[in-house]
């Protein structure tokens, strides 16, 4: 059985970089690391996300931003205060064990994607038009459907604003499930944007 759920952002853009993801040591639970600048103001972002493998759930979400009160903080005080907010789950699920890019086969994989080549993490990704949304001229949001193997495992019902593009960024595998970031772009002031989001899931 596969269990899969989608991180969504509702409040702001998604993150445009994904900077760690981190295991228990049973492997029953990842952190996710993501990093990003605000369009317009150009505050940084900090966020880390910490999921149970199992079910695909958010167990925490701490996330960091500047303002005009606090700009000084920079990024890296950003990230900072974020990781100091998730520190007693971290520490009390023992999630310390860096993990690395697993290779994936994927139809999304490709050009723009971080996983290319190999079978370890069997994906394929659809992306449908959305009907109904307001996007700059010339520019079609879709939604995807994602598969491991041949089992459908999530059609999300909520997704950014005009997202496209979406394909598979990178995935991480630990014993008891598996991260899987998805990459998409949205419009933004200079062109199109690349935005992330993580997917949390097991195969049993």
């Amino acid at each position: 059985m596969i269990t899969l759920a989608l991180l969504l952002a509702a409040e702001e853009p998604p993150p445009t970089e994904l900077v760690s993801v981190s295991a228990s040591a049973d492997g029953k639970f990842a952190a996710v690391e993501t990093r990003w600048v605000l369009d317009g103001p150009g505050f940084p972002v900090a966020r880390v996300q910490i999921l149970d493998l199992g079910s695909g759930a958010v167990m925490e979400d701490s996330r960091v931003t500047t303002d005009p009160t606090n700009a000084s903080m920079g990024l890296d005080g950003v990230i900072a205060a974020a990781h100091l907010q998730a520190k007693p789950t971290l520490d009390r699920l023992k999630i310390d064990v860096p993990l690395a890019p697993t290779p994936c086969a994927a139809s999304g994989c490709g050009s723009r994607s971080g996983c290319a080549g190999g079978v370890l993490v069997p994906v394929a990704i659809s992306e449908a038009g959305v009907e109904g949304e307001t996007c700059p001229q010339g520019w079609e949001g879709t939604t995807p459907t994602v598969r491991l193997g041949q089992s459908v495992v999530s059609t999300p019902l909520e997704r950014p604003a005009c997202a496209r593009g979406w394909h598979a960024a990178a995935a991480y595998v630990a014993s008891g499930g598996s991260v899987l970031v998805l990459g998409y772009e949205i419009p933004g002031h200079e062109g199109p944007a690349p935005r992330f989001l993580a997917v949390a899931g097991s195969v049993q």
